[in-house]
C-alpha cells in the first residue's frame, strides 16, 4: 500500500504582468496520485478571500511545470496590491498550498 503524501506547488518566478493587463504565473506542481485542480486563492485589501480555479485535470497528471495566465484587469480590486496563494488538489481530495505572496493587480489602460 502506497501512503498518499500532499501535492507540491511552487512558484517557479515571480508572477509578473503581462503587456495585456493579465497575470502570469510561471507553477510547477507534482503529486503521486494525480493533479486534480491548480489554482489560486486571492485575498484582496477589503472583503472575502476568493479561490479562482487555473485549472481542472481529469486525466490528472502527475507533474507539470506551465505558464497560467489571470486576467483580474476588470475586477474591483484591479491596482489594488493582495495577497496571493497557489492551492493543489490531487485525485484524493489532499489540498496543498505554497507560501502566500503580495502582488499588485494590473490595471488595463485604455488609450
Amino acid at each position: 500500500l502506497q501512503p498518499n503524501n500532499p501535492p507540491q506547488i511552487t512558484l517557479v518566478e515571480p508572477p509578473s504582468s503581462t503587456k495585456r493587463a493579465s497575470i502570469k504565473f510561471k507553477i510547477k506542481a507534482s503529486d503521486d496520485f494525480g493533479l486534480a485542480e491548480i489554482g489560486v486563492a486571492l485575498q484582496p485589501p477589503y472583503g472575502s478571500k476568493q479561490n479562482i480555479i487555473l485549472s481542472q485535470s481529469q486525466d490528472a497528471p502527475r507533474s507539470l511545470q506551465r505558464d497560467f495566465f489571470l486576467d483580474l484587469a476588470s475586477s474591483d480590486f484591479a491596482g489594488e496590491k493582495v495577497e496571493l496563494q497557489l492551492y493543489a488538489r490531487d485525485n484524493t481530495g489532499l489540498l496543498a498550498a505554497s507560501d502566500p505572496i503580495h502582488f499588485t493587480l494590473p490595471v488595463r489602460e485604455f488609450t
